[in-house]
C-alpha cells in the first residue's frame, strides 16, 4: 500500500497536535539534563578503547596544529598514521576546543551532540515526505530524544553521530531530488553521502538500502506509468544514479588513500581494508550470524539502550496487526534495524556504539506503529497511552543502565596514565604489550605508543623493524601487562635496543613498568607517590638509586642533567637558577604540562635591558579551593627587577583568591610590558596570600614568556 497520500490520514484534533508539542518539549528537556550528566568529566564511558582511539587522533592534530589527512593515530608505532575515517569529526572537535578554550574531550561531545540534533530534521523531512501527519512525527522525534542509547552516545568522542546525521540527510536529499529534480538537492546528496561514506562506510551502506528502495519504488512506477517514451525512466535513473557517484567515488578515493597510508606502518598492515572486509561482514565465520553468544550480546544492546524485548515484540505485533497503512513502513523499519546485525553480525556483537546508526530505525518502527493505531478509530485512544508507555520505558532504561556510568565523576585515566604522564614529556614514546592496541593508556597519558598487539608478542622479526622504527625517538617506559609481565625476551630486547632499564620501577594492577636508564638515573625524592591511588613503587630500586632532590635550596638550572631542565619546557627563556619549598616538578592539566609552583617559588631569569612583553600563565589546581573548609586562602604571583647589589624592585603583583572569586578559577593570562634596567636579573615569585598562610596553595605555572 503507498504512504503518500496524507490525505487518506484522519485529521489531528488540536489538542493531540498541542499533545504532541508538549511531549517534543518534555523530550527535549529530558535529553538535554540526561546528555549533560557528566558533562565535564575527563573520562570516556562507553567502549572507551574507541573514543580513545578517535581523541588521541583528535588530540595530536591539535598539538601539531596540522589537518593533514594522513593524521596521526600514534598507538602502533612509526609512522603514526593508520588512518581509519576521514577526519572530519576530529577537525571539528579540534576546531572547536582551539576556537572556543573547551577542552578537547567536551569539544568531542560537543560535536557529537550537535550531529545527534542536525539529524533528526531529515528525519522530519523523511517522514513528512512520506506523508505521516504532525502529531505522529513529532511523537517520532520525541521518542527519538528518550531513546537511551542516543542520549548515552550523542556525548560520546566518537564518529557515530557524524555519520548517522550524514547518512540520513543523504537519503533525505536522495528522496527530496527524485521527487523535486533540483541541483540544489542533488549536491545536498553528493555532500551528504560522500561525507558519510568517508567518515564511516558501514553507516552509509546501511542507509543505501532505504533510498535504493525508494529509487527503485519511483523507477517501477514511471515506468508504469510511461505514455510510450523511455526518457522518464532514464530521467529517474540519472538523477538517483547521479546522487550515489560523488559519494561512492569519494569513499573509493578515501579508502585507496588510507591504504596507501597504513601499509607503510608495518604494524598497520593488517586494517587495510582488504583484510578488514572479513572481519566487518563477518565472512572468516558465516555462523556468527547465528551464535548464539552473538545474538545474546546484542539482544542485551536492545533491551537496555532501545526498548525492553517484551515491548519490541509488541511494536511488531501491533504493526502487523493494527498497523493499518503504516504496517509495512514499521515492519520495514524494524527489518533494516535487524538487517545491520545479519550483514556486519562481529561488528555489532561485540561494539555497542554501532547501534548509534541503526537504533533510530527500530524507534521509528515504534512511531510508525502508534500512527497506525493513532488512525484506526477503534484503537485511537491507545495510541497516546503506548506513546508514554515507550517514553517511560526509555527514561527508566537510562535511569538504571546508563545514568550510573555517565555521572561517575573522574577525570580519565588511572593512577597508571597519571604516574606516567609526570614521569614522562609529551616527545617521549611508550612501549606496551598486553593491552592490544587499546588507545586508552596512551591517550590518558597523552603520549604516543608502540603498542605490541595481541598474538604478535614474540614476532621478533616484525618487533626488531618496530623497535629500529623508533631510532630516533625517545621511548620512555616499557609496559607489560597481564600475561605480557613474563616476557622476558621482549624485556630483553627493551632494554638492549631502546634504552630500558632492566629493573621494574613501579607496578599497577596488573602491570610492571620500567623506564628509560636515564629516568631511572634522575628519579627525584620530589615525586609524591602517595598521590596515585594503586601504584606500588618498586621498593629494591627505589632504595638503590641516588636520586636528586630539587627541593628547599637555590639551584642552578646549569647543573641539572638534560632531562630534568625540561621541567622547564613552559618557559622561554628558562630560568637561570631556582628555589622550591616544596620540590621543581611538573603536572599535567587540560593536556598541557604546568610547572608546580606552590609557594614558595622562585624563578631568576636574564632579561635583556629596555622594554619586553610579559606574557605568563598561572593558577590554582581546583583541589585547593572547592572545598571550603580547606581551602587556599589566596596566593600571590609577584615579578621584580633585582639590581647587581641585590635589591629588587617591583614591577608586578597579582594576587588570586579562587575560593571567594570566581573570575580567579582556571588559568589565567597576564600580558603586560617591562621596562627593564641593564645588568638586571627578573625574578618570578610565587608567595602566599595577604594573611601569609601557604596552605592548599597549589599554584602552578602554565606558561612564562619574555618577548
Amino acid at each position: 500500500m503507498s504512504t503518500n497520500h496524507p490525505s487518506t490520514a484522519p485529521v489531528a484534533r488540536p489538542w493531540e497536535t498541542w499533545f504532541a508539542l508538549l511531549l517534543l518539549a518534555a523530550a527535549l528537556g529530558w535529553f538535554g539534563w540526561a546528555v549533560s550528566r557528566g558533562w565535564s568529566n575527563g573520562n570516556l564511558p562507553g567502549c572507551e578503547f574507541r573514543q580513545a582511539q578517535t581523541a588521541i587522533s583528535a588530540h595530536f592534530i591539535q598539538q601539531e596544529a596540522s589537518f593533514a589527512l594522513d593524521y596521526p593515530t600514534p598507538v602502533l608505532g612509526k609512522p603514526w598514521s593508520i588512518p581509519m575515517e576521514y577526519p572530519l569529526y576530529q577537525w571539528c572537535a579540534v576546531t572547536l576546543s582551539v576556537s572556543t578554550g573547551m577542552p578537547l574531550v567536551q569539544a568531542g561531545r560537543a560535536v557529537s551532540l550537535t550531529c545527534f540534533l542536525l539529524a533528526l530534521p531529515a528525519i522530519g523531512l523523511l517522514l513528512k515526505r512520506i506523508g505521516l501527519g504532525a502529531a505522529p512525527c513529532l511523537v517520532a522525534i520525541a521518542l527519538l530524544l528518550t531513546c537511551p542509547l542516543h542520549i548515552f552516545y550523542a556525548r560520546s568522542f566518537l564518529i557515530e553521530t557524524m555519520a548517522l546525521m550524514a547518512a540520513l540527510w543523504f537519503v533525505a536529499a536522495f528522496v527530496e531530488t527524485l521527487r523535486t529534480r533540483r541541483v540544489a538537492w542533488l549536491l545536498v546528496a553528493s555532500l551528504a553521502g560522500a561525507v558519510a561514506g568517508t567518515v564511516k562506510v558501514t553507516t552509509f551502506i546501511l542507509y543505501l538500502v532505504p533510498a535504493a528502495a525508494w529509487g527503485g519504488w519511483c523507477l517501477l512506477r514511471t515506468w508504469r506509468e510511461r505514455s510510450g517514451s523511455w526518457l522518464p525512466v532514464a530521467a529517474v535513473l540519472g538523477w538517483g544514479l547521479g546522487c550515489v557517484v560523488v559519494p561512492c567515488l569519494a569513499t573509493v578515493a578515501w579508502t585507496e588513500f588510507a591504504d596507501a597510508v597504513k601499509a607503510q606502518n608495518p604494524n598497520g598492515a593488517f586494517l587495510a581494508s582488504g583484510n578488514m572486509t572479513g572481519f566487518n561482514f563477518g565472512l572468516g565465520d558465516f555462523n556468527l550470524r547465528f551464535s548464539a553468544e552473538a545474538w545474546t550480546a546484542m539482544l542485551r544492546v536492545w533491551q537496555h539502550g532501545i526498548f525492553p524485548l517484551p515491548a519490541i515484540a509488541a511494536i511488531v505485533a501491533v504493526a502487523a496487526l493494527w498497523g493499518g497503512r503504516w504496517r509495512w513502513p514499521a515492519l520495514a523499519s524494524a527489518g533494516l534495524f535487524l538487517l545491520a546485525q545479519v550483514v556486519f553480525p562481529l561488528l555489532y556483537a561485540w561494539h555497542e556504539y554501532y547501534f548509534v546508526a541503526n537504533a533510530a530505525l527500530l524507534v521509528l518502527a515504534a512511531g510508525f506503529t502508534l500512527a497506525g493505531l493513532w488512525e484506526l478509530p477503534r484503537y485511537r485512544w491507545a495510541a497516546w497511552p503506548a506513546c508514554l508507555a515507550l517514553a517511560a520505558l526509555h527514561v527508566g532504561g537510562f535511569l538504571h543502565y546508563y545514568l550510573p556510568t555517565q555521572s561517575l565523576v573522574s577525570n580519565g585515566g588511572t593512577g597508571l596514565t597519571n604516574i606516567i604522564s609526570e614521569l614522562t614529556y609529551a616527545r617521549e614514546i611508550l612501549v606496551i604489550a598486553g593491552e592490544d592496541w587499546d588507545s586508552s593508556t596512551p591517550f590518558f597519558a597523552r603520549r604516543r605508543a608502540l603498542m605490541i598487539r595481541r598474538n604478535t608478542e614474540t614476532d621478533w622479526p616484525a618487533i626488531e623493524k618496530a623497535f629500529a622504527n623508533l631510532h630516533d625517538e625517545y621511548v620512555s617506559a616499557l609496559l607489560l601487562t597481564g600475561d605480557q609481565r613474563g616476557n622476558t625476551e621482549l624485556l630483553s630486547r627493551a632494554v638492549r635496543i631502546l634504552g630500558i632499564d632492566p629493573r621494574p620501577v613501579f607496578e599497577y594492577r596488573d602491570t610492571t613498568v620500567y623506564l628509560h636508564r636515564t629516568i631511572i638515573d634522575s628519579i627525584s625524592t620530589d615525586i609524591r607517590v602517595e598521590n596515585y591511588a594503586g601504584v606500588m613503587w618498586h621498593p629494591t630500586l627505589i632504595g638503590s638509586v641516588e636520586k636528586r632532590s630539587l627541593t628547599g635550596s637555590e639551584i642552578a638550572t646549569s647543573t641539572l642533567r638534560e632531562r630534568d631542565r625540561l621541567i622547564f619546557s613552559m618557559m622561554k627563556p628558562e630560568p637561570v637558577r631556582f628555589f622550591s619549598q616544596f620540590g621543581a616538578g611538573t603536572s599535567s592539566l587540560d593536556d598541557r604540562r604546568i610547572f608546580n609552583a606552590n609557594p614558595l617559588t622562585r624563578l631568576w631569569f636574564h632579561a635583556p635591558a629596555g622594554t619586553v612583553r610579559c606574557i605568563v600563565e598561572f593558577g590554582m589546581m581546583a583541589g585547593a579551593y572547592t572545598n571550603p573548609a580547606a581551602a587556599s586562602d589566596g596566593a600571590e604571583l609577584r615579578i621584580s627587577e633585582v639590581r647587581p647589589d641585590g635589591s629588587p624592585r617591583q614591577l608586578f603583583s597579582r594576587t588570586i583568591n579562587p575560593r571567594d572569586i570566581r573570575a580567579d578559577r582556571g588559568t589565567l593570562r597576564e600580558e603586560f610590558p617591562l621596562a627593564l634596567m641593564a645588568d638586571t636579573e627578573l625574578l618570578l615569585e610565587m608567595l602566599p596570600g595577604p594573611a601569609n598562610n601557604g596552605a592548599y596553595d597549589w599554584t602552578y605555572l602554565a606558561g612564562f614568556e619574555l618577548h
